[in-house]
């Protein structure tokens, strides 16, 4: 399957990971549904958004990079974790770049990069325990599935 076919009219409307189960609780029940005006500038500025996440994104792997090669050399602690975390730093950075395209076309292929991305992040956070990431990553979750309908 070939990036292009996530717009294609060919293939079926299939829901991503999770997104059936997670669609009722953050649209149908959320709290307070988000006002018009707001979702009108999130899909507008999202994907400059993503852009810098990306560039800090290379740029995180270019700093942890040899700092976990040195690591892992002398044997210390945490090597694993941070191997684990790097990768899941350059998969959701892979992710970020995917979405570009998708995003400034507000094509369904954009969300749904966007979407991998984020439940990477909640991944990450959950591993190395960060409380305040995962609350970040719920909270965005919410407002992709707020502005999920803007996405075609």
């Amino acid at each position: 399957m070939d990036i292009s076919d996530f717009d294609s009219p060919n293939v079926p409307a299939g829901k991503a990971f999770l997104e059936a189960e997670l669609e009722p609780i953050l649209i149908d029940k959320a709290p307070v549904p988000l006002p018009e005006d707001f979702k009108e500038g999130f899909v507008k500025y999202y994907p400059y958004l993503v852009i810098i996440g990306v560039i800090f994104g290379v740029l995180g792997i270019l700093a942890a990079f040899p700092l976990i090669v040195i690591a892992a050399a002398v044997g210390g602690f945490g090597v694993i974790q941070g191997g684990v975390g790097l990768l899941l730093l350059f998969a959701s950075t892979v992710l970020g770049v995917l979405a570009l395209p998708g995003l400034f076309k507000q094509q369904r292929s954009g969300w749904v990069f966007s979407y991998y991305g984020q439940l990477i992040g909640i991944l990450g956070n959950l591993i190395s325990l960060n409380i305040i990431g995962i609350i970040i990553c719920v909270l965005w979750f919410y407002i992709l599935f707020q502005v999920k309908n803007r996405y075609l």
